[in-house]
This record gives C-alpha cells, structure tokens and sequence, in this order.
C-alpha cells in the first residue's frame, strides 16, 4: 500500500468520466519520480481505486487515503484540467 504522502506528493493531469455509470478515471504523475498513477472513482458508491501495473490489479483506497483522492479530484476540475467526458459506460 502507497503511504499518503506519496498521494500529497502527485499532480493531476487529465480525468476521463464515463457519464453512464458515473465513473472517473485520474491520471496524476509523481512529482519527484514522474511515474504514472491511475485512479478509478466510482460516483454512485464512493469507492477509489488505484491501479497497481505491477500486480496488475486494482487496490481499494480507504480512510484519508480515499478522502484525499475524492478531494484532489474536484479541486482538479476546479482548476479546469483537461476532462474528456464520454457517454459511454466503461467495460472493466
């Protein structure tokens, strides 16, 4: 699991959300690193994942971890970062 400095410490580059079932998916790069994280919100239930390409598979995020993504997220959009919206549902 990533602590959560590691999240403090990422920049958001771009979000895609699926407007059918209400999902987001967020692009962030490392600041320090420059390696790509991705995370998967899912709107209607409240749940964060991060992508693990290592293990390829998902990790849900909870507590701080999960809140602090939640708000890095709508801040972004307040900052107007490129949104790709699709109104498609996604097929994991």
């Amino acid at each position: 699991m990533v602590s959560l400095s590691y999240y403090n410490e990422i920049e958001f580059d771009h979000l895609v959300e699926f407007a059918e079932d209400r999902t987001i998916f967020v692009a962030a790069r490392h600041n320090g690193s420059g390696h790509i994280r991705i995370f998967l919100i899912r709107e209607k239930t409240g749940s964060v994942y991060s992508r693990n390409g290592l293990l390829d598979s998902w990790e849900e995020l909870f507590g701080s971890d999960r809140d602090s993504i939640i708000a890095r997220t709508i801040a972004a959009r307040n900052r107007q970062i490129p949104t790709y919206r699709i109104n498609g549902a996604i097929n994991l």
